[in-house]
């Protein structure tokens, strides 16, 4: 699914004629290299072929934010594509200026970005999680019978822990939250 959303993202990419694409994860954590993976093989078939250059944040975490690019100059026409709200967020502060695409964000984090000061840099981002309400009408669709459902939250999300308590058992659901 992330490589069909990112696929509509590369014909606006190479249209927009970015000098390289920076591609920087929130961690070295598998599902993070797995969305970079995706993102690269977009790429691949488009011509012009446009530089990618990886760094994951806990890679190299001696180095200050700024350092963690290397190659992103401050008047070239490179685009960021933030994996992760942390890596949205370091991004975002220290890049004001550049073209930003985050994903794998959630709604709070994004909205919370979007409050920030900003600079020259368009943004988009590219949600993963849906209002509390839809996620339980995709589980009571899934499992028609189903007592049960079961969701995991990030260090941002977490705080839908009680909306999601809530809402399940308006729904008929127990729910097992994990937090990450």
């Amino acid at each position: 699914a992330l490589g069909a959303v990112l696929g509509l993202f590369m014909p606006l990419a190479v249209a927009a004629g970015p000098d390289a694409i920076h591609i920087l994860l929130s961690s070295d954590a598998p599902y993070y290299r797995e969305a970079a993976a995706a993102l690269r093989q977009a790429f691949t078939p488009m011509p012009p072929i446009i530089p990618l250059a990886t760094r994951a944040l806990d890679a190299e975490p001696e180095l200050p934010g700024l350092s963690r690019l290397p190659g992103l100059g401050t008047n070239d026409n490179s685009w960021i594509v933030a994996i992760g709200a942390e890596a949205a967020s370091l991004a975002s502060r220290e890049y004001p200026d550049r073209n930003l695409v985050a994903v794998l964000v959630s709604r709070s984090a994004w909205e919370h970005e979007q409050s920030q000061p900003r600079g020259r840099g368009l943004r988009a981002g590219v949600l993963i999680d849906q209002p509390v309400a839809r996620a339980l009408v995709l589980a009571r669709l899934l499992g028609p019978d189903s007592r049960r459902a079961g969701t995991a939250l990030g260090p941002t999300s977490s705080a839908l822990t009680t909306e999601f308590q809530a809402a399940a058992a308006a729904a008929g659901f127990t729910i097992d939250i994990v937090e990450l």
